[in-house]
């Protein structure tokens, strides 16, 4: 008995051992940070890599270190670039890299290219981009330089995309006047939080000047003619003119291009092409050059005989000014153009001929329209129709009845988009084999439109699969059931319900990569109107949010920011929806943040704990706006009954040839303003404003101040002079 005893002991001491050892090892998982958690390459990642299979590897990189290069990886790259992509020599390549015991994982990530893809293989654990700089360039918009830098959240460092940033950033600082400018990227790596954050230092030095006009492929009276038109009052009326010693602007390049077009245009040159070639620098004398390539075209003339047509309605409905040349195709898109167009006014029997006349390098089309009599839509209706009612379906036709000031609306092309609206919302709803035949009656020049339905039978739900859902029961990603079922009526719009409420569930529980498909098959052949439905649904990881980090943040309180992302919260699962709405609260402040971003920090293949980034860029805080104008009053009287009322007094009559006297006031206003933001790093704002006017004959002067969000207030001083 007491062996009995001792031994019973033993195995309940061993088992309370294996109880907590097993605590201890789950707590110690729980506290593991997301950065220890090292991303694997994508389950979906890993399916498609096949379908690349053959194509050209434009490049083959190694990102996430940068002390690392791709050139010390030589010996191990199985995959080359420049070679047929291969699933095989991909996989080979990163458990060769793996296999150098350095990395604990190795990431594979395909990006399409236009000339082929692009292999990545990311070395985890990896330093990630954190956010961009840009000292020296404050000129130019933060949230215009993060666009044109192509700034890559959740992406790994890598060498060759800082290159290309820093190539694209000087391409746009040269087409802005600085062709002297310098970009020199510096890598500041944050290794506690694996985060490079990269400063772009800026030297922009003298911005250039216009110099002379190059005009190439022109014949010479016609570049003089084109040259002199740049300098017209009319191009600097509309920003479009090149000037020497101007100054050099982009914008100005664009609108001279579209001028030389439309000048062109002007002269018949419908299919002339104008293209900006390039701006050659001179920097001993600041000035640039610019080159354009202008290929004339041949003459193109169009006349519309028969009816009248704004030119402008001309150009938005005839393809001869689109540039896209003159053939027989073209012709014909034109004149149908111009068919539906007469008919959309009611001209339901207009007769559209066109002629085309090529001599001596000159295209001549003639569109003859004959557009009859003005005519009426008397009715439009629907028949046959037994499951959908009349006024569902009536909403989807582009025919029109007439109705107050208005013909309605026919054109065969009307007619033509109506059956396929309505055939495909039949098809929504599951009748697969519907047909819908138009019906168009003339009575005396007056329309009636009549679409006769054939619904054919319904598609009805077989069997209903769900595939994919391990993790997350249908309890919880369909709450108030599936719309969709067996038994029910196959309906697209059903389909598209459930999907929408299914990933919404699921992005609402942290499975940010979730992802939804169905597939519909007849059960057999001679069967076709009973449907097996199958929910694909790939869920990916349920990621809960790590730590929340901030960037960029320069003079704003701490707190201010954590206020505005309170919703992602630690240890929580991380939503799409607390993204976005962290995002949006920080663009809420006024004058604080002129862009901000919120995202994790990784990009989710494998991990269940990910961390967030918080990247701002604060806005100018001194703001100052100013205004003048010219104001005319006139003060009179005038007296509509033709007495006078005077207070205690009987009305006193006015002769007929009485007048009240008017005079014309004008004179100056004007009014200044400064406002000096986020005071104190607190979100708030200080505001002076000075008013002027002189035929009011008084000044304002208004200092204000608003809190933040939570508390404002409004003082006011006011000086009449």
């Amino acid at each position: 008995m007491i062996l009995g005893r001792g031994g019973n002991c033993n195995r309940s001491t061993t088992a309370l051992a294996l109880l907590l050892l097993a605590s201890t090892i789950g707590l110690a998982q729980d506290k593991q940070t997301a950065s220890e958690q090292s991303p694997k390459t994508s389950p979906s990642t890993a399916q498609i890599l096949s379908s690349y299979e053959g194509q050209n590897v434009v490049s083959v990189e190694i990102a996430g270190h940068p002390e690392l290069n791709t050139a010390q990886f030589a010996s191990v790259l199985v995959q080359k670039a420049g070679k047929p992509f291969s699933t095989d020599e991909v996989d080979k390549t990163a458990a060769a890299i793996k296999a150098t015991g350095k990395f604990s994982e190795v990431q594979i990530q395909v990006d399409p290219e236009s000339n082929g893809v692009r292999v990545l293989f990311i070395l985890e654990p990896a330093i990630y981009f954190g956010i961009f700089q840009f000292p020296g360039a404050d000129r130019f918009a933060y949230s215009r330089l993060v666009q044109i830098a192509n700034y890559p959240p959740e992406a790994p460092f890598n060498a060759d995309d800082l290159e290309q940033d820093r190539q694209n950033l000087l391409t746009f600082f040269r087409q802005e006047g600085y062709f002297q400018v310098e970009v020199a990227p510096d890598v500041k790596v944050d290794a506690a939080n694996q985060l490079a954050n990269i400063f772009f230092h800026v030297t922009l030095k003298r911005r250039a000047k216009f110099g002379a006009i190059d005009i190439a492929n022109a014949a010479p009276e016609e570049v003089a003619k084109l040259e002199k038109s740049l300098q017209s009052f009319s191009a600097r009326a509309r920003g479009a003119a090149i000037r020497p010693q101007k100054m050099y602007k982009h914008s100005t390049l664009t609108k001279a291009t579209k001028y030389l077009q439309n000048q062109l245009e002007k002269q018949d040159r419908l299919g002339a092409q104008v293209k900006l070639a390039g701006a050659e620098y001179h920097a001993d004398t600041n000035r640039a050059d610019i080159h354009f390539d202008v290929k004339p075209g041949p003459l193109t003339h169009v006349d519309v005989e028969g009816a009248h047509l704004f030119s402008w309605t001309k150009k938005n409905l005839l393809p001869v000014y689109q540039g896209i040349g003159v053939d027989d195709e073209s012709i014909e898109e034109g004149r149908q153009a111009l068919i539906s167009y007469f008919q959309a006014k009611g001209f339901f029997d207009v007769k559209v001929d066109a002629h085309l006349d090529q001599k001596n390098g000159t295209d001549a089309i003639v569109y003859q329209i004959d557009k009859e009599k003005k005519h009426k839509v008397t009715e439009v209706n629907i028949s046959g129709n037994k499951q959908i009612g009349a006024d569902d379906l009536a909403s989807h036709l582009t025919v029109e009845k007439k109705h107050f000031l208005s013909p309605g609306k026919f054109s065969e092309k009307l007619v033509r988009t109506s059956v396929k609206n309505l055939q495909a919302v039949y098809q929504s709803e599951g009748f697969s084999s519907v047909q819908v035949a138009p019906v168009v009656e003339n009575h005396g020049g007056d329309i009636k439109v009549a679409f006769k339905v054939t619904e054919g039978p319904r598609d009805i739900v077989n069997s209903l699969q769900i595939e994919g859902a391990d993790t997350f029961p249908e309890s919880k990603f369909a709450p108030q059931g599936l719309k969709l079922a067996a038994g029910k009526p196959y309906s697209q719009a059903l389909v598209e319900a459930d999907r929408a409420s299914i990933v919404a569930n699921y992005l609402k529980a942290g499975y940010l990569t979730s992802s939804f498909r169905q597939t519909a098959t007849a059960v057999a052949k001679n069967d076709p109107h009973h449907i097996d439905v199958v929910y694909h649904i790939y869920e990916g990881p349920q990621v809960y949010a790590g730590q929340v980090m901030t960037l960029g943040r320069v003079y704003t309180r701490q707190r201010l920011i954590d206020e505005d992302v309170a919703s992602i919260k630690p240890a929580q699962p991380l939503t799409e929806t607390a993204l976005l709405t962290a995002e949006s609260q920080l663009y809420n402040h006024t004058g604080i943040f002129d862009w901000a971003e919120v995202d994790p920090k990784r990009q989710i293949t494998t991990q269940t704990k990910e961390d967030v980034l918080v990247k701002v860029h604060e806005a100018r805080k001194n703001q100052i706006t100013y205004g003048f104008g010219f104001e005319l009053i006139n003060r009179g009287g005038s007296i509509p009954s033709g007495t006078v009322v005077v207070p205690g007094l009987p009305p006193v009559g006015l002769p007929s040839d009485f007048k009240t006297d008017q005079k014309t006031f004008y004179g100056p206003r004007g009014t200044f303003q400064y406002t000096r933001n986020n005071v104190r790093g607190k979100g708030e704002s200080i505001s002076f404003t000075v008013f002027a006017g002189r035929l009011d004959q008084r000044g304002a002067v208004y200092h204000i101040v608003l809190l933040n969000r939570s508390f404002e207030r409004d003082i006011k001083h006011r000086l009449r002079l």
